[in-house]
């Protein structure tokens, strides 16, 4: 019985005799062990059979899967996706220039920059899985449409069945279809939050030895899994990929602050296109609001907001400019 327990259900990279030794410290665990998995919590297993006998709750053991996560691992695996956007940015000047002009680009350009990102961070990883990612811009019309369809179902069951407020998510990772979706990001803050969000279930998902919550956590996770409400932020994936998304998240805006002054002309160029590109959008605009008779409250407040935006980028390339010229001042001074 031990060695078909062991064939059947032990770890790979577990020993037989380290198996004989969890047995001699707890005979029990040989009827409890559920599933083959690449690391392996027994008390864990333990909860999962009462959970699947009924003798606790999916949320007990929600809360239960959640706790079981590594310290190490929540630190170290953090981390470890923090360096590698770090490292995928550092290594694509476009990458770099539109993160730092991120408010500027339109919805295509921001799903262009997540694709960008996403091959990296699998090429750096050595993945071979297909990932589809869509920027949605808030539009539900730029889903794909299994995900459009999920989420109309899953809006139906929190308001006509469960009778509460419909979820607002920022971004959705579809399991069945491999696809992110960034829902709407006002600040590339936001935006590598969110990005790193839901690559994290994606990575829970189909690569969980690369992730920070092993096959054993990733698959009972998966099994009380709850969507919405209080208890969504309890799920062992979303756990994970909060401290990821926040660990990512200020790794990277930390870097993109030094950079600017590190690569001050590439900086000049991005501040330039971000010009350029408030520019046009104005004058599209105007054509638009001289066409009509009047112009709509929202519309007149949108052109407000990025004739702001552009005079924010006009005062930021000229003291960069003042700063140049005061450095190449001191130079010659020193000369």
């Amino acid at each position: 019985k031990v060695l078909n327990v062991y064939e059947t259900h032990a770890p790979a990279n577990m020993s037989l005799g380290v198996f004989l030794t969890m047995l001699e410290d707890d005979p029990k665990l040989l009827d409890d062990i559920n599933g083959k998995f690449s690391s392996f919590n027994p008390e864990l297993s333990k909860k999962f059979k009462q959970y699947k006998t009924h003798k606790i709750t999916s949320d007990q053991f929600r809360n239960d899967a959640r706790g079981a996560i590594d310290i190490g691992a929540r630190i170290g695996v953090a981390q470890k996706y923090a360096n590698t956007y770090t490292s995928i940015i550092a290594g694509d000047d476009e990458i770099l220039r539109d993160a730092w002009i991120f408010d500027t680009l339109d919805r295509k350009q921001r799903q262009e920059l997540a694709i960008k990102i996403i091959q990296g961070i699998n090429k750096h990883l050595g993945l071979e899985q297909k990932l589809k990612i869509r920027y949605t811009d808030g539009q539900k019309r730029f889903m794909t449409t299994q995900t459009l369809l999920q989420e109309l179902f899953g809006e139906f069951i929190e308001k006509v069945i469960l009778r509460t407020e419909a979820t607002k998510p920022t971004g959705l990772y579809n399991w069945q279809e491999k696809s992110i979706h960034i829902i709407k990001s006002e600040s590339f803050s936001q935006f590598i939050n969110t990005l790193s969000h839901e690559y994290g279930h994606f990575i829970d998902d189909i690569y969980p030895n690369l992730g920070m919550l092993g096959a054993q956590i990733a698959e009972y996770g998966r099994q009380v899994y709850y969507r919405t409400g209080a208890q969504h932020h309890k799920n062992a994936t979303e756990r994970a990929s909060m401290d990821i998304a926040e660990a990512v998240r200020q790794q990277v805006l930390l870097f993109l602050h030094k950079q600017q002054e590190t690569k001050p002309d590439l900086y000049k160029k991005a501040l330039t296109k971000a010009i350029t590109n408030l520019e046009l959008k104005l004058a599209a605009m105007r054509l638009k609001l001289t066409k009509k008779a009047s112009a709509h409250t929202e519309e007149s407040d949108e052109y407000t907001k990025i004739k702001n935006k552009l005079a924010f980028y006009k005062v930021k390339l000229n003291q960069l400019d003042q700063s140049k010229t005061l450095g190449g001042g001191a130079q010659q001074a020193e000369r």
